[in-house]
């Protein structure tokens, strides 16, 4: 394992600050009309650079039995007895990039990456203006990639209600604040709808053992402890470790979305 970490290093490090070069200059060049061409071809070597990313961290996921590390993290969650309603499946959750690329791996075993990527890109254009369903939820209310599902999601339900009130709190100041500086550069606000948007406490959840917030926050720092071997190899940075399931398609598979231009535009017909 040594020598393939100090042998992908080397050759990650370059991929790193190749991603942060191009990032910068499609960023600055994009808007410019005159400079279409140009623009196409750091596009094309965007893209090309995550793939390769995605090949390399994935083969590292692994080397390292990082799907062995992630069922025994998920394994000390209590169980419980879900009804079903899928009611608590109506965002795009919070994953690591561990899990996005245990997500990954399935799809591709299933042939349901280009199946997937559209729903995506369907889900992403709109996610400013209206509230949604995850990506993954079937039409009986069933998770597609239920064996591979991240650990919010199998942590749903054995929070108090007193701890979801909390974090929904914070959830919602934190949507304000994402809508304040939307207003501030482009001048439209996100929907109410998103603002607002609140997955209940599920009452109907039965858990056979309560689970202390400190058991929570010790898996969720064993979780983080997986992602620094990414971080350590330049696999991904530090602005990486807030990152929803969608956004983590959309970065390595779909740049053309990555400008806010995009979500914002499909705002302004909603509102017309």
């Amino acid at each position: 394992m040594k020598k393939h970490r100090q042998e992908s290093g080397v050759f990650s490090n370059e991929i790193f600050r190749s991603k942060r070069e191009i990032q910068n200059e499609f960023f600055s060049y994009q808007s410019l009309s005159t400079q279409d061409f140009y623009i196409q071809t750091l596009k094309n070597k965007f893209l090309e650079v995550f793939l390769k990313n995605i090949k390399e961290s994935l083969e590292m996921y692994h080397e390292i039995e990082h799907d062995q590390s992630l069922e025994t993290i998920y394994k000390e969650i209590p169980s419980g007895q879900c009804s079903g309603c899928g009611n608590c499946c109506a965002e795009s959750v919070h994953i690591f990039y561990s899990e996005f690329l245990s997500i990954y791996d399935h799809l591709v075993h299933l042939d349901k990456l280009e199946e997937t990527l559209d729903r995506v890109k369907a889900f992403h254009v709109q996610e400013w203006s209206k509230a949604q369903k995850c990506i993954f939820l079937d039409s009986d209310n069933r998770c597609e990639i239920y064996p591979v599902r991240p650990l919010v999601c199998r942590l749903f339900g054995h929070k108090s209600k007193k701890q979801h009130n909390k974090d929904y709190k914070l959830i919602k100041k934190r949507n304000k604040q994402v809508d304040k500086a939307i207003f501030q550069v482009h001048g439209v606000h996100i929907s109410k709808e998103v603002l607002k948007h609140k997955i209940r406490y599920c009452k109907d959840f039965i858990k056979d053992q309560d689970m202390p917030l400190g058991d929570h926050n010790a898996l969720m720092d064993r979780m983080y402890g997986l992602e620094m071997v990414y971080l350590a190899e330049g696999y991904i940075d530090e602005g990486d470790f807030d990152k929803s399931l969608t956004q983590w398609f959309v970065d390595f598979f779909l740049p053309d979305l990555k400008d806010p231009k995009v979500r914002i535009a499909n705002l302004l017909v909603e509102k017309s």
